[in-house]
């Protein structure tokens, strides 16, 4: 049994030799979903492709003979190098490429959020399931191309998804707390001025006011004063009339007699009218 390579005229023996012919083009592998655990017991989703050829027909021919048997082989191959590189790194590593800096806005997040390190990273992964998948898929004469592994998706399974959640609520909820008890802080710092600067201004409006109010009262004493001055005896009556309405309640009914000091007031004042 032998086999030919490129274009060209060939020759085969009649009923003696058969021709099988294979594509060298590279085709599509597609793997399942599957739950995989990493190395800190933590269940993830996998999901990967890879773009493989038929490197040597004649062990291809050999070994798996068409296409359909490949795939099943692949899947045998792929899966197995996948579950051995995934379960022996923590989730860490499957999930980040390198130890670059998060993209979180809040700085507090990242103070805050535990980051393992990342030693060899998710390409590092990628890279070690294709050559030991490149390795074991040459018995069978089948060729994984170069960095032909791709991960597709990647998913954390319901309780490990959960725990990831509750984890960024309980960052998220001390960031709040954080922020409220600033903004707590500057409130009462903002009301402790306000209140200082209330109690100074009305001090000083007080004092203010007490001062033209004492000038208003010398102003009035010095017109009372030259006033009263020029007439004594009117003097007299005003001030006998203002201690009578300040000690008298306003339903008081007064009599007084023709020898009352104010009977002779009015007396004294309509006489001289």
């Amino acid at each position: 049994m032998s086999y030919t390579e490129g274009a060209g005229l060939y020759f085969k023996m009649p009923f003696i030799q058969d021709v099988q012919k294979f594509d060298r083009r590279f085709l599509r592998w597609n793997g399942y979903p599957e739950e995989v655990p990493t190395r800190d017991k933590k269940f993830i989703w996998t999901d990967f492709t890879a773009l493989w050829n038929i490197a040597d027909p004649l062990k291809f021919l050999r070994t798996v003979n068409n296409v359909d048997q490949a795939q099943s082989r692949l899947d045998d191959i792929i899966d197995n190098q996948t579950r051995n590189s995934i379960t022996s790194r923590n989730l860490i590593e499957v999930v980040r490429t390198d130890n670059r800096e998060m993209q979180i806005a809040e700085a507090e997040l990242r103070e805050t959020s535990k980051v393992d390190s990342v030693y060899e990273g998710r390409d590092k992964i990628m890279q070690e399931i294709a050559e030991n998948s490149r390795r074991d898929c040459i018995e069978y004469g089948i060729g994984i191309a170069h960095m032909g592994i791709l991960l597709k998706g990647l998913t954390y399974v319901e309780s490990v998804k959960e725990a990831v959640e509750n984890r960024m609520i309980a960052e998220r909820s001390r960031i709040a707390e954080r922020y409220l008890s600033e903004g707590q802080g500057e409130y009462e710092r903002i009301m402790g001025e306000k209140e200082r600067d209330l109690r100074q201004i009305t001090s000083e409006a007080y004092r203010e006011a007490r001062g033209i109010e004492g000038e208003g009262d010398a102003e009035a004493l010095k017109v009372y004063a030259d006033g009263f001055s020029k007439d004594p005896e009117f003097y007299r009556f005003v001030r006998t009339l203002t201690l009578y309405e300040e000690s008298l309640p306003d339903s008081t009914k007064m009599v007084i007699g023709t020898d009352n000091p104010l009977f002779e007031l009015l007396k004294g004042k309509v006489g001289k009218k």
